[in-house]
């Protein structure tokens, strides 16, 4: 016999499928060990698209390296888009261990198939996340049941799932529902959650979470809500103190009511003309939309961001701009203004003198316009600002992602006139910022570089021309 034939490894020589087909027969530790026998054996074993780990080791030293090996090569398979058909655990964890192991068990079932035959049972599992998975409502809910003491939830983009049921989850304090495109029905009765978001529903969702009583957060995006279910469900909710609401389209006339409500944001709702909020508690408020009515009972108001964009710029637009504005100038000291464009909210000087200015508590304005132009007008901005809000202590106006101007003002005093008045004071209660004005102190920052280019500092008579003079300079 030639010997040399017998030191050549036909099997090693064999296709992979078939490599694979015999590593099928193997456990997982003898599969393991098939990679160290030649590259083509590692190869074969890298791709295999089944993993069966059953494993009954009591030595903790043992399970955790083959937990930290398990974790490993699901993580490569992820980053390397090596598919998995079929995983399967079957070991008695510890506490740290199963949470050790969560993530692990999320680079396995992106996009795949989750079938359960039998109920699970984690009941040291704290955090849960099911992402890009296609399993029944009855699958999800027995992953679910069998972790009691969970206190975090993520259901993300859960291809089939049509009703969520969140039942008897004492542990569970905080839930993410997001892009489960044929969700028809959520119902949550977990006393302890304290967060809560469902966002991107497709289809109408009937919604209910007024047993969430210790619920401080809520977040809502592009739902299928109405009026009267927002009005109630917020009515519930005793305890609530953040809500953000955003691009619901079926909303038209909101009402919000809430003893403890501190942060309200409302955005891209298309179809929203009102919005009448009673929150005496409310400190922080945010609108992003058209121009809408407000109704405000907030006493303790003391932030507010309005971004306004339209495609209107008429009389009719800015006039209801103005009114808007009005609504909030005795809650805030502070108003951050975002408009797309500059001419939205340049006050003619006709209607200036037909008008109050609406916001003359304002004591520190901040305006920001999102796009940049060759030459920014500062001295009509500015003039246009110190109407909209006279007497300001600080005036922030940021164009683009490129400049940023800084005012700081001082007034004589006293600012209201006794006696002559002059005629572009006449029927105000108070004066205009050209009559009153002590200094002005100026600062331009250049925002991709973050370093002030120039400072300047004006009193009284010099003021009005020393604008002209750094509108002429200033580019932008």
């Amino acid at each position: 016999m030639d010997l040399r034939m017998d030191k050549v490894d036909r099997i090693s020589a064999l296709p992979e499928g078939i490599l694979q087909h015999i590593i099928s027969f193997l456990s997982f530790k003898q599969a393991v060990q098939t990679s160290t026998l030649s590259k083509i054996w590692k190869q074969a074993w890298l791709t295999y698209p089944i993993l069966n780990v059953d494993r009954t080791d009591k030595d903790p030293e043992r399970r955790r390296v083959i937990l930290t090996y398990l974790g490993q090569t699901l993580l490569k398979r992820d980053m390397e888009m090596i598919s998995i058909t079929k995983l399967v655990l079957k070991m008695e964890l510890t506490s740290y261990e199963a949470s050790y192991i969560e993530q692990s068990l999320q680079y396995a079932v992106r996009g795949c198939k989750l079938e359960l035959q039998s109920r699970v049972n984690l009941p040291s599992l704290r955090n849960l996340s099911l992402a890009q998975i296609d399993a029944s409502d009855q699958v999800i809910d027995y992953v679910v049941s069998g972790c009691p003491l969970i206190e975090f939830l993520r259901i993300d983009d859960c291809l089939e799932l049509k009703s969520l049921k969140l039942f008897n989850l004492d542990k569970l304090k905080k839930i993410k529902v997001s892009f489960n495109e044929k969700l028809e029905r959520v119902e949550i009765n977990a006393s302890n959650v304290h967060s809560l978001s469902i966002t991107y529903t497709v289809t109408p969702c009937w919604i209910n979470v007024v047993l969430c009583k210790n619920l401080k957060q809520l977040k809502l995006w592009s739902l299928s809500i109405t009026d009267e279910w927002l009005c109630n469900e917020i009515s519930e909710l005793l305890l609530l103190e953040y809500l953000d609401v955003a691009c619901c389209m079926n909303l038209e006339s909101i009402l919000i009511s809430s003893s403890r409500l501190k942060t309200l944001f409302i955005g891209g709702c298309i179809n929203l003309v009102e919005a009448k909020i009673e929150a005496p508690s409310l400190s922080a408020f945010s609108y992003q939309g058209d121009m809408i009515s407000f109704s405000f009972n907030a006493l303790a108001l003391s932030e507010v961001d309005l971004y306004f964009y339209t495609d209107d710029s008429d009389a009719e637009w800015l006039f209801k701009f103005i009114e808007a504005l009005a609504k909030f100038h005795q809650f805030s000291e502070v108003i951050n203004l975002k408009i797309d464009s500059i001419e939205h909210m340049l006050v003619p000087r006709a209607l200036r003198q037909t008008l109050m200015p609406p916001l003359s508590g304002t004591k520190h304005l901040n305006f920001r316009n999102s796009y940049a132009c060759l030459r920014f007008p500062i001295m009509e901005v500015v003039d246009s600002l110190l109407w909209i809000s006279p007497h300001l202590e600080t005036l922030s106006i940021e164009i683009g992602s490129r400049n940023k101007i800084f005012l700081q003002f001082s007034y004589n005093n006293p600012v209201i006139y006794e006696g002559e008045t002059p005629r572009c004071c006449q029927s105000r209660p108070i004066s205009c910022w050209q009559h009153c004005m002590k200094k002005i102190e100026i600062e331009h920052t250049k925002n991709y570089i973050g370093e002030v280019i120039n400072r300047y500092s004006f009193v009284e008579e010099e003021i009005l021309e020393m604008l002209e003079k750094i509108d002429a300079a200033l580019l932008i």
